[in-house]
């Protein structure tokens, strides 16, 4: 994984505004997309914020083996019905794949 870059799509659907980020090193650390969502939901979200607010985001990752032996998509944000981190996962063909 040394000589690979992971790159992820910022969008702020509040400002249509996007951009793209090098978390590569957070890739290392936290391998795939459930780990890596994880990381980003604790590190970006503020504690006690509204879970339906502007403060909450929505991570969309795979994990490292995806397209050559199927595909686990991964959503991570914050709860609305518990107030803490939750993930849904989707796993076989999909869109991101």
């Amino acid at each position: 994984m040394s000589d690979i870059a992971v790159r992820m799509l910022e969008v702020d659907l509040s400002t249509g505004r996007s951009r793209v980020l090098d978390v590569t090193e957070d890739a290392k650390s936290y391998l795939g997309g459930n780990g890596l969502g994880n990381k980003l939901v604790w590190d970006l979200v503020p504690q006690g914020s509204d879970p339906l607010g502007p403060d909450n985001i929505l991570h969309l990752g795979v994990g490292p083996i995806t397209g050559l032996v199927g595909c686990k998509t991964s959503c991570t944000f914050k709860s609305p019905l518990t107030g803490w981190q939750a993930r849904l996962r989707s796993l076989g063909i999909s869109v991101m794949s």
